[in-house]
């Protein structure tokens, strides 16, 4: 024998406050745990490996804690690099090196990891040699951080928006609910009949 249980269905305003606030905060992790960064991050190292820094892999963390930030690894092209910044380099007459350093392990912001620059320029005075190893080491590492900073912010922007209030509110006045006291109740009446399993 079937046996149809009927309970009253509400909707999302029509909850108690208590109730709305629990289901927007689950809401809000549930939305934030299933948060797809990948498309993100795959154009980020695109925009990198144009620029100059290949093979790229990208750290970050997020949102609202000390720490949080972004970073990435990767070898540095010289060439591209230098000629995205509007620097003069021929490999074949200057032997310069540069390399991303990691500087902390435990955060992901930009900060974590350096430039490291070196040069060596025939016919130029040591003061000189570092003057150039100053400027453009500089110059790489301002570029570095500022690709750091606007990729995190593109991040945080993305997230903030799937995570939004408004969005949050969409999604959950679009389902109906049962009031748990009372479906509750009329699962333990209904128990209470002979035959009767409740699934």
């Amino acid at each position: 024998m079937n046996v149809t249980i009927g309970c009253a269905v509400v909707t999302y305003d029509e909850l108690p406050e208590k109730t709305r606030k629990k289901l927007l905060q689950d809401e809000f992790e549930s939305i934030r745990e299933m948060w797809n960064f990948n498309f993100l991050v795959d154009e980020f190292k695109e925009e990198l490996a144009a620029i100059g820094f290949v093979e790229a892999q990208v750290w970050f963390s997020g949102f609202g804690s000390q720490g949080d930030g972004a970073c990435f690894d990767a070898k540095v092209d010289l060439v591209k690099v230098c000629a995205h910044l509007g620097i003069a380099y021929n490999p074949d007459e200057q032997d310069w090196d540069c390399s991303i350093e990691i500087v902390n392990h435990h955060y992901n912001h930009a900060r974590t990891r350096r430039i490291v620059f070196n040069a060596t320029a025939p016919g130029l005075l040591l003061r000189d040699t570092q003057e150039l190893v100053d400027e453009v080491g500089d110059k790489i590492e301002s570029l570095r951080l500022k690709l750091c900073v606007d990729f995190y912010k593109k991040l945080e922007e993305d997230a903030e928006g799937q995570t939004s209030e408004e969005n949050l509110l969409e999604s959950l006045r679009s389902r109906s609910y049962a009031i748990g006291r009372e479906l509750a109740s009329t699962l333990a009446e209904a128990a209470k009949c002979e035959g009767v399993q409740i699934i």
